[in-house]
């Protein structure tokens, strides 16, 4: 793997005729100035969908804006991501407000080369959804828009 060329991703990597997106996830259960859990497909994230969407009135002080909205959801066999699991590392920890950054790349059939991260931008658990038995926890985060948006 030494000898692989990493590169910017380019228009083409993204609209090939057969194309696989990877995302991976940094959880910031310590806040943004710590090291965040990293989720991808290999371990707890099972899937992810990114909203951008327009939000804005006539009468909406900011004007016409735009908002994301990031929904995911986490593999918690284990009850490693319920809130309220005492057992859990992230025990008191999950909660609204929790920042999130998403990135994606494609990923390439070549072993020779790969490309860089995009960062999505930065989002703001909204709503943390799981239990100590279930098999899945379901999150959806905002950006900073959405939160004024709905204020």
């Amino acid at each position: 793997m030494s000898d692989t060329i990493i590169r910017d991703a380019t228009d083409e990597d993204f609209n090939a005729h057969s194309r696989c997106i990877l995302l991976k996830l940094d959880i910031f259960f310590d806040g943004l100035k710590n090291e965040p859990l990293t989720v991808t497909r290999s371990d707890y994230l099972i899937d992810a969908e990114l909203l951008d969407e327009a939000g804005a009135e006539d009468n909406n002080p900011l004007g016409a804006i735009s908002a994301n909205e990031l929904a995911f959801s986490l593999y918690n066999d284990t009850g490693i991501f319920s809130p309220t699991n005492p057992e859990s590392p992230y025990y008191g920890k999950i909660r609204t407000n929790v920042p999130i950054i998403p990135y994606m790349k494609p990923d390439l059939d070549d072993e020779t080369e790969d490309v860089n991260w995009i960062k999505m931008g930065v989002y703001y658990v909204s709503d943390w959804s799981a239990t100590v038995t279930g098999a899945a926890a379901s999150i959806t985060a905002a950006d900073k828009v959405q939160q004024i948006l709905l204020e």
